[in-house]
Formats: structure tokens, C-alpha cells, sequence
């Protein structure tokens, strides 16, 4: 009884973490990476396509900050009819 006791008391063991697709991309990019920078300056394809893909997140990120900013002031006219449409009903 005093050895049940024991493994019930004896925590479960945690799971291991899985490597996602989105860290072996990067390591594989990383790898590429470093690749491309042994070959020298010449431009080669892996290089070229590491410039684009920093061109990309660039890209992305830029559009981000703009939508989330065009989200803010729809966000923000919202909450101003709604106000304005309260007040308005409580007034009228």
C-alpha cells in the first residue's frame, strides 16, 4: 500500500517539445545562410533568395503597421457612432 502511495504521488513525465516545421526553416534558412556567405560576395541563388525573403518581411511588416493602423481608427469610429448612438437614443 505504501509503495501505491508512492508512484501515485510520483508526477507524470513531460512531454518532450516538438520541433515545428517553422524551426526547421529557420535553421534551415540559418544554414543557407551561412552557405551563401562561405561562397563569397558572388551572387548565387541561395542568396538571391534570402534577399527576397527579407524583402518580404519587410513587405509584410510595413502592411501590418498599416492595417493595424487602419483597424485602430475603424475601431475607434465604432466606438464613437456607438457612444454618439446611445447618447442620442437616451436624449432623444
Amino acid at each position: 500500500a505504501a509503495i501505491a502511495a508512492r508512484v501515485s504521488r510520483v508526477s507524470p513525465r513531460r512531454p518532450q517539445p516538438q520541433h515545428t516545421g517553422a524551426m526547421k526553416t529557420i535553421a534551415t534558412a540559418i544554414f543557407l545562410g551561412a552557405c551563401s556567405a562561405a561562397l563569397g560576395d558572388k551572387m548565387n541563388p541561395v542568396g538571391k533568395v534570402l534577399e527576397l525573403l527579407g524583402e518580404l518581411e519587410a513587405k509584410i511588416i510595413k502592411e501590418g503597421e498599416t492595417e493595424a493602423k487602419a483597424y485602430k481608427e475603424y475601431f475607434d469610429w465604432c466606438d464613437d457612432t456607438s457612444k454618439n448612438g446611445v447618447f442620442s437614443i437616451e436624449s432623444g
